[in-house]
């Protein structure tokens, strides 16, 4: 009788083992989701701050009219200067700032340009085949 009352009390011991270490187990497991939830709302929070950032460079770029200045938005604030060759762009929202670079647009062809260019394709002779050309081959 000792005997069973031995293995009742080992075996209640591991039960209570085993169900320790898989709450462990699923703590573990929870605590990694949350952790991974957490990370992908500030990467999405991350991007949403960014491609508004980028927006409203791009809404700043046709109003950009001076060699440099700001420009005010409800979003956030849009400081440009033109260099050589490219338009620098620092957009200040939500107290983090982000630089664009653009390269400066080349004026679209005029319509007398485009009109030129295609007479000049129109006006390119096409080699006509000469009367030996024409006879049937061999």
């Amino acid at each position: 009788m000792n005997f069973f009352m031995l293995l009742k009390k080992r075996l209640k011991a591991g039960v209570l083992l085993y169900a320790l270490l898989m709450a462990a187990v699923l703590s573990l497991l929870l605590n990694f989701y949350t952790h991974r939830l957490k990370m992908a709302y500030r990467i999405q929070a991350a991007q949403l701050a960014s491609s508004q950032s980028y927006v409203l460079a791009e809404l700043a770029k046709p109003m950009a009219k001076e060699t440099s200045g700001e420009i005010l938005f409800d979003k956030g604030k849009v400081v440009y200067q033109f260099r050589e060759d490219t338009l620098e762009m620092t957009v200040i929202a939500d107290n983090q700032e982000f630089s664009y670079h653009f390269l400066k647009e080349a004026p679209p062809l005029s319509a007398d340009k485009t009109v030129e260019k295609t007479k000049v394709k129109a006006e390119r002779k096409v080699p006509k085949a000469s009367p030996d050309m024409a006879s049937e081959p061999l």
